[in-house]
């Protein structure tokens, strides 16, 4: 083949590469996706077989006759039962939902909801999940409706708190929920920048972000955050990040219900 010829198939072959190429780019990055949340699920299987553990060796002990626990040493027993437990519970939750979102079996009833309502929950399922944290929330009185899933959604929320937890200031984390045009803006203040990031990475499928941020984050917390963020993206929630006098804010914009203003 002359190299004239060659020449002249050169323009092409050129879409045909860089589809190939783009192709091989993307397989790449499910691979690295993959293998990124498979170590996520076998840390916190780890995590699990530890507390299982803990459990038993607590259990033996006080099921032991030839030792005599006092009162102050039996409750510690207990706490490590009741606590072991607890993260046993948690992590069969999210093990559960991480499954069924991978299989794209997270089945969403959308019906209107009032955001007022669901953001009380919230607050109060993170307040008892989060002791060191404070979370406080400033509602608009809009009667404007949103069409989201009500239980996923909380779950969603209180995923996304767990992950700011990690990193907010001054041990408080506000909410300001907006409502401006018929859709509602939900502002969490108080997180630095560096988590902020991170949640907006998972939300646009910039897995290299969590990585290769350096923050050390337990697993079962960056696996709910993948959660949250596949919820989101289920009912059409985005995300943004917007800076205010300095400080950064991580916006969550929630569609309204087209026509409809109250339940």
């Amino acid at each position: 083949m002359s190299a004239t010829s060659s020449e002249e198939k050169r323009p092409f072959m050129e879409p045909l590469i860089k589809e190939n190429d783009a192709l091989r780019a993307r397989l790449e990055e499910q691979e690295t996706t993959q293998k990124f949340f498979w170590d996520l699920l076998v840390e916190i299987a780890r995590r699990m077989q530890l507390s299982s553990t803990s459990i038993k060796v607590a259990v033996s002990s006080l099921l032991s006759n030839e030792i005599f626990w006092d009162p102050v040493n039996q409750h510690e027993f207990f706490e490590t039962i009741n606590n072991s437990a607890n993260v046993i519970s948690d992590s069969v939750v999210l093990l559960s939902l991480a499954f069924r979102a991978k299989a794209n079996k997270l089945v969403l009833k959308m019906d209107p909801q009032i955001l007022q309502e669901i953001l009380a929950t919230i607050q109060r399922n993170a307040q008892a999940r989060l002791k060191n944290v404070k979370i406080a929330l400033e509602l608009s009185s809009s009667n404007q409706t949103v069409k989201v899933d009500y239980e996923y959604t909380s779950i969603a929320l209180v995923y996304l708190l767990d992950i700011i937890s990690e990193y907010c200031e001054d041990h408080v984390i506000r909410i300001v929920a907006n409502e401006k045009e018929g859709n509602w803006y939900l502002d969490f203040k108080g997180a630095k920048r560096e988590i902020l990031m991170l949640i907006y990475g998972m939300q646009h499928y910039q897995i290299n972000q969590i990585s290769e941020n350096g923050l050390n984050i337990p697993p079962e917390k960056i696996l709910g955050l993948h959660i949250a963020c596949e919820i989101c993206r289920l009912q059409q929630l985005s995300t943004t990040i917007i800076e205010d006098n300095d400080r950064f804010i991580l916006r969550l914009i929630i569609p309204g219900s087209p026509g409809e203003s109250n339940l």
